[in-house]
């Protein structure tokens, strides 16, 4: 049985002796969790994504990205595929966390730390769940001044949308010893473990963005793109899905649990960028929204390409 550590946008394994395996599908199902969530509450005071230029791109069903029960491969004018969308299987299961735990677990750490999950009941995988809380900032500047420039901020608030509050995204690398310890109590009790940690040693693993426009808001993730080349998600519960051409390169936009979404990446290896944006407004203005925003954040880093 093979014990996974999940960070909450990227898994390591928890021990440098454990076999290499594919595991950075969960950077883009944490993404989705908790930017459905920022949307709902509409978060004023707590995080998340976001971009627009004046003109509305023009939505296009393509072709060579397509779907099946399985899932969806979106490609670049290269015909080289750059993300895979795919079902949950036996061997890419959801978090064992819910998404109120999760609410809950979180609510124990202060921004700087981080809190660790380790859920022991229906957790085959051996999943540690991992969320560093994030120093939020309402400064635009400010936020370029903290995530540095590995992310292609443009250099200024894309108009017509308003810059509610952002933050860097922070991932901790917890020490083996702490991970056997959380372990070691799950397994002997048989329940849920938490740990809270302080995030000295926490490196930036994206950034987040939350902006308003018409009253609607609208969350931008943007996370370095060199492992997540597969998100696993619940496909049955995406409805009105479509492929969209963005910058030469397929994006996926899709109806999620009360959120309009959209996904995307630009490149390959290092230097690649996972783009994840959401919108609470639900109508075509809503789609065309998205797709002019992810083109104004993405803008830098395809010109730099």
């Amino acid at each position: 049985m093979t014990n996974r550590y999940e960070g909450s946008w990227e898994y390591k394994l928890a021990s440098a002796t454990m076999p290499p395996m594919d595991v950075h599908d969960r950077v883009m199902e944490s993404v989705a969790r908790l930017q459905r969530k920022e949307d709902r509450s509409k978060f004023l005071s707590i995080r998340r994504r976001a971009w627009m230029v004046p003109l509305l791109a023009t939505c296009i069903l393509i072709g060579s990205g397509f779907a099946y029960l399985s899932g969806v491969w979106l490609k670049n004018d290269a015909g080289d595929t750059v993300l895979k969308i795919r079902d949950y299987n036996s061997a890419n299961l959801p978090s064992p966390v819910s998404d109120s735990e999760w609410e809950s677990y979180i609510s124990l750490a202060q921004p700087g730390e981080t809190v660790l999950v380790y859920k022991a009941e229906d957790n085959p995988q051996k999943i540690i769940g991992s969320y560093t809380v994030p120093s939020v900032v309402q400064d635009y500047e400010d936020l370029k001044s903290i995530v540095g420039e590995n992310f292609a901020l443009p250099a200024s608030v894309p108009e017509p949308f308003t810059f509610v509050e952002g933050h860097g995204i922070g991932f901790l690398h917890p020490s083996p010893e702490l991970l056997d310890d959380i372990y070691a109590e799950g397994e002997a009790s048989g329940q849920t473990v938490t740990r809270v940690i302080t995030a000295q040693q926490a490196e930036t693993a994206g950034v987040t963005l939350n902006l308003e426009l018409a009253e609607e808001s609208y969350v931008a993730s943007i996370l370095g793109g060199e492992h997540a080349d597969t998100w696993y998600t619940d496909l049955a519960q995406h409805t009105d899905t479509a492929v969209v051409s963005i910058l030469g390169t397929e994006g996926y936009i899709a109806k999620v649990d009360g959120s309009q979404e959209l996904f995307w990446k630009h490149g390959h290896g290092a230097g690649s960028l996972y783009y994840h944006l959401s919108t609470t407004d639900l109508g075509e203005q809503g789609k065309q929204a998205l797709i002019s925003l992810l083109e104004a954040l993405a803008a830098g880093a395809v010109a730099g390409q």
